[in-house]
């Protein structure tokens, strides 16, 4: 997951903890970040009894999605007792006394008894270590197998990378 840098941000859950550490329900919870990922978490915990705000930066969640779809899933979900706080900045989380955290934003503080943040993941690939170099593939800086343009084609002959562990093409290699 990755995580901005913010004051408190360590009092946070990622979605990569949510699922081993929420014991007990929260009864308050923020959400942050409204794409697939959040939008889950947040109907999920909603649908499980939890007082449930859901935190985006833009108008509307999943950004990218066809607009009357993404009208309608907000319509929904504010039917369904989720509370939506949109066009909406973290500033920072804080410990709120002996009463769970605090969420600071731009639209004002927050009480909740947890945080999590869904706010995307790191694009690095799990490349490293598995012996492409030894075969002759080229990693760029962050991991990602470097392809040309066309077919996925790379360094290393008869060797094509596709998918999450290649530059998607046009990044490194010369077409």
């Amino acid at each position: 997951p990755s995580l901005p840098e913010l004051p408190g941000i360590g009092l946070a859950m990622t979605s990569d903890q949510v699922l081993e550490d929420v014991y007990p329900l929260p009864r308050r919870l923020a959400v942050v970040g409204a794409g697939y990922i959040g939008v889950e978490f947040a109907s999920i915990f909603r649908a499980l009894g939890a007082e449930t705000t859901l935190v985006l930066r833009g108008d509307l969640p999943l950004r990218g999605f066809e607009e009357d779809l993404r009208r309608h899933v907000t319509q929904e979900m504010a039917a369904h007792g989720l509370k939506i706080r949109p066009e909406t900045r973290v500033e920072g989380i804080a410990p709120r006394g002996d009463d769970g955290l605090v969420l600071r934003t731009s639209g004002g503080d927050l009480a909740a008894d947890g945080v999590i943040y869904a706010t995307g993941r790191s694009p690095v690939p799990n490349t490293r270590g598995i012996g492409l170099e030894e075969l002759g593939v080229r990693l760029g800086e962050m991991g990602a197998v470097l392809v040309d343009r066309g077919y996925g084609s790379i360094s290393a002959e008869g060797i094509f990378a596709v998918g999450d562990c290649s530059d998607h093409g046009g990044h490194g290699l010369a077409s």
